[in-house]
């Protein structure tokens, strides 16, 4: 069994300096990465409804894999997911066309019953300015220890996606598989994300990943106001002590801030209704945890 500082040696090696990131997309041919995957039968990359995210990323966005439109705002579940809009938030309207960018995670349960981690690059330009990406700057950030990870989006066998809009523009997803839920279990509390410069605009995005009940979960928004823990594979890692049909609703309060970024106390947590969610056991007893955010909570609200 790989232990800790393995894992950091593993990710080190991976490290990169993010300076080539623009030549990777600028030299590849339709911007593809690495060698490409393809989306078959029940695999990780099967996007029911067609809206560019593949359906175990729906899962961590709280989206419904079988509409294109979860919230009925009359943008597809690309654009909120990319602007960071609420999934349940049917009232908020898309932000102003602009250049664009998030990193999430998500996970897979294979057939041997092992959960394979994924991390999804969303981007997009106006129009068609693919052009305009400037900087690109994966990275794995433990507790304010930063790791570059741009090399594993060269290296490892990556899925690629693109629609283009006459109105909402150019949108790309580039997708992943990091490691296995067991080996980033020893990384926890961590933030996956990636610095982002399009056209002089710079974007700070990623997912902070935590654990509830020894269970690997990831901080997703609920609404404008409040955030929840979200499962990284549903059914393949709870267990029966998880509350059915509810999920753990919180509030955070920035509580302090550094060069690092900003701390994050949860000062609220209790499981409420929802459909098809699941709320770990010991919910509740997350009121009082602190969260160390890497460049704020902006970084995962997109300000």
């Amino acid at each position: 069994m790989p232990t800790s500082a393995t894992l950091g040696a593993r990710f080190l090696c991976l490290a990169l300096a993010g300076a080539g990131a623009l030549a990777w997309f600028a030299d590849s041919p339709a911007f593809a990465p690495a060698p490409q995957l393809r989306a078959e039968g029940d695999g990780p990359l099967v996007d029911t409804d067609g809206d560019l995210l593949p359906d175990m990323l729906e899962l961590s966005a709280i989206t419904d894999p079988l509409r294109v439109d979860t919230n009925g705002n009359g943008a597809s579940d690309f654009l909120d997911v990319v602007q960071h809009i609420a999934p349940r938030a049917s009232n908020r309207m898309p932000r102003p066309l602009d250049h664009e960018a998030r990193v999430m995670v998500s996970g897979f349960q294979r057939a041997d019953g092992q959960v394979d981690v994924w991390v999804h690059l969303l981007l997009r330009f106006v129009g068609t300015q693919v052009g305009a990406l400037q900087q690109l700057e994966p990275f794995l950030d433990v507790q304010g220890l930063r790791v570059p990870l741009f090399s594993i989006f060269q290296q490892t066998p990556t899925d690629f996606g693109m629609q283009v809009d006459p109105v909402r523009g150019t949108m790309i997803r580039v997708s992943t598989k990091l490691c296995t839920a067991r080996d980033l279990g020893y990384l926890l509390p961590c933030t996956i994300g990636a610095r982002v410069v399009i056209d002089r605009r710079t974007i700070t995005t990623g997912t902070y990943l935590a654990r509830s009940a020894e269970v690997p979960v990831i901080l997703t928004p609920w609404s404008d106001t409040e955030f929840c823990f979200q499962t990284l594979a549903d059914d393949a890692l709870v267990t029966s002590f998880w509350r059915r049909n509810k999920l753990c609703l919180m509030t955070l309060t920035i509580v302090g801030s550094g060069l690092g970024g900003q701390v994050g106390r949860i000062d609220q947590a209790e499981c409420e209704i929802s459909d098809g969610l699941k709320c770990p056991p010991d919910c509740s007893n997350g009121r009082g945890s602190l969260l160390f955010l890497p460049d704020g909570l902006i970084t995962i609200t997109g300000g």
